[in-house]
């Protein structure tokens, strides 16, 4: 959060998360450990409808499956202090977008 705070372009793009509003689309986002404060920002923001998160490779892989109960968790953790989106959550295979 140091860097974040101390850098604008990240400071204005990690602000943007609680914000946004409609739909959400994720590419190329791993949604690592170190990621755990954007997805709780994303994950608390009530102006969402839809949050689509892209999965590289197979996604009932160990790897991916665990990504996505990581997620859930977070959801599910915001839920209970009363701050959770409403979104869906859809997880997508990351092969199916034609670039």
């Amino acid at each position: 959060m140091k860097q974040i705070r101390d850098n604008q372009y990240l400071a204005d793009s990690y602000a943007a998360f609680h914000y946004l509003t409609g739909i959400l689309v994720t590419y190329g986002w791993g949604f690592n450990l170190q990621d755990q404060h954007l997805v709780d920002a994303i994950l608390r923001n009530q102006n969402l409808t839809e949050i689509w998160i892209s999965v590289y490779g197979d996604i009932a892989s160990p790897e991916n499956r665990e990504m996505q109960a990581r997620i859930n968790r977070r959801r599910d953790k915001a839920e209970q202090i009363g701050f959770a989106t409403q979104a869906e959550i859809i997880f997508y295979d990351a092969d199916s977008v034609p670039f």
